[in-house]
């Protein structure tokens, strides 16, 4: 079956009227390695992805979307999922760390509220003292 995301991006690439060469260039890939990716012989990483849909003037979410029209049986939700789970970059951000993350900057953010509190408060009895 063939890959509707693929072919969305082999079909804006001859409507450019532009080769493998010249896209691999533009993406700083080999053309070897672009063909692989333009066949399905190798997995596109998410970050590449973002780079095809910028030289095409549109967004990872458009792309997707035109190429799921172009055949709703395929999830390509689940492709975008297993495209960020194999890109390296995204596995130093996994969501479980991220909500880590989150809830140590939270409690952050309260600690120093409750000291930005404090001072407040000595500042306000500061000011009433010299009245």
């Amino acid at each position: 079956m063939a890959h509707p995301l693929l072919d969305k991006i082999k079909q804006l690439r001859l409507e450019k009227k532009l080769s493998q060469e010249e896209i691999a260039y533009k993406l700083g890939i080999t053309q070897s390695s672009y063909a692989r990716f333009e066949s399905g012989a190798k997995k596109i990483d998410y970050g590449l992805l973002e780079k095809i849909a910028v030289l095409f003037n549109t967004d990872v979410s458009q792309l997707t979307a035109a190429a799921s029209r172009k055949n709703k049986k395929y999830n390509i939700e689940n492709t975008l999922t297993e495209l960020k789970e194999d890109d390296v970059s995204y596995q130093k951000f996994k969501h479980s760390d991220l909500l880590k993350r989150i809830e140590y900057l939270e409690k952050l953010n309260e600690a120093l509220r409750n000291q930005i509190k404090d001072k407040e408060e000595i500042i306000t009895l500061l000011k009433k003292k010299k009245k």
